[in-house]
């Protein structure tokens, strides 16, 4: 049975996941080719481009463009979502100058769990503090003029 190019672009976007907006599927699929042929060349040009197709695939794309992702959806975050990130210690800490595609969107997914070192800045907002309340023995104490 061979498939149509729809049913061939199908396939290859949901092989390569997420990272299927990063290709042109329409322009490089020839609908002459069989499905197995087409997807060994889209393999071979996405591995050109930086992805590469192991058990999952990645983009070895530039840190500074995910980055600056990472910083524009840290700052459309309500401030109290953020205070709660910096009450949690992360799971796991990510470098900003090596973080890849995989790790950007752990991070998107569940930003309490990750950190983004430059991203995730502790000190941008406080819960205000609670006060003590006193006891009668400490109200006693109290000088009143």
């Amino acid at each position: 049975m061979r498939l149509t190019k729809n049913q061939q672009i199908y396939r290859l976007k949901k092989l390569f996941g997420s990272k299927a907006d990063l290709f042109d599927f329409k322009s490089h699929i020839d609908g002459n080719l069989s499905y197995s042929e087409n997807k060994r060349i889209i393999l071979n040009k996405a591995k050109r481009r930086g992805i590469t197709a192991k058990s999952r695939l990645t983009f070895k794309g530039s840190p500074l463009l995910l980055r600056d992702k990472a910083e524009t959806i840290q700052s459309l975050r309500k401030p109290k979502a953020r205070a709660s990130d910096n009450c949690w210690t992360a799971k796991k800490v990510f470098n900003d100058k090596t973080l890849t595609v995989e790790q950007f969107y752990k991070w998107k997914r569940n930003p309490r769990r990750y950190d983004i070192i430059g991203v995730d800045s502790r000190g941008s907002y406080h819960y205000p503090k609670k006060e003590r309340k006193l006891t009668l023995s400490e109200i006693e104490k109290i000088d009143i003029l």
